[in-house]
């Protein structure tokens, strides 16, 4: 099943946390180790955009070739503010030859599952912050519930690998303060299949 990786909430000043640092390295030796999953995309949404391979992917796609003159207007428009870095070691891992990108808003994500990957299947969603970011940034599991639902997008299987996702037990102003642990799958149903959790409808609020 051709699938997108979409990694979510994985920053560089909660790396000093053991917790933090093995659903890291989960992420990224499930990425290369699925052949499936053909792309990688970042969330950009509370990060400062850098110039490099994520973000020249993406600026390609949605400035350079692109033909829709709002598109290339609202790529460029500005994002708000950033208050995190993403992990080096998600941010400088090679996951060639999958494609990756950095994108943060929805339109964006709906861009992607409309035209240049429409033939996607699953989307994997991975990261720190399961209770908050990876369920209501604008490319997180929440709101592409609502495109599915909604017939933005066709539908997709959602999906995600225990150990590469950690929700907060609380936010904190002090990372290093910060406690996390894995998700309650069942409180929005996930269930397991072959190994795999799946969301088993598009209810999410």
């Amino acid at each position: 099943m051709k699938s997108a990786a979409i990694i979510i909430g994985c920053w560089e000043e909660h790396y000093h946390n053991p917790m933090i640092r093995e659903c890291f390295n989960n992420i990224n030796s499930t990425i290369m180790n699925n052949p499936d999953i053909e792309t990688v995309w970042l969330d950009g949404q509370h990060v400062e955009i850098e110039s490099n391979t994520w973000y020249n992917t993406s600026n390609r796609i949605f400035f350079e070739e692109q033909g829709v003159d709002w598109i290339r207007r609202l790529w460029h428009s500005n994002k708000g503010k950033s208050f995190a870095n993403i992990a080096d070691v998600i941010k400088w891992y090679n996951y060639s030859p999958r494609q990756q990108l950095i994108i943060w808003e929805g339109w964006q994500l709906e861009y992607l599952l409309n035209h240049e990957f429409k033939h996607i299947e699953c989307l994997y969603y991975f990261g720190i912050g399961w209770n908050f970011g990876i369920k209501y940034d604008y490319v997180g599991w929440g709101p592409v519930c609502d495109l599915i639902k909604y017939n933005h997008v066709s539908p997709r299987k959602l999906a995600t690998v225990e150990g590469c996702v950690l929700t907060n037990l609380e936010t904190h102003k002090d990372d290093y303060k910060s406690d996390f642990a894995t998700p309650d799958f069942t409180e929005h149903n996930w269930q397991f299949e072959n190994n795999i959790l799946i969301k088993q409808d598009l209810n999410w609020s």
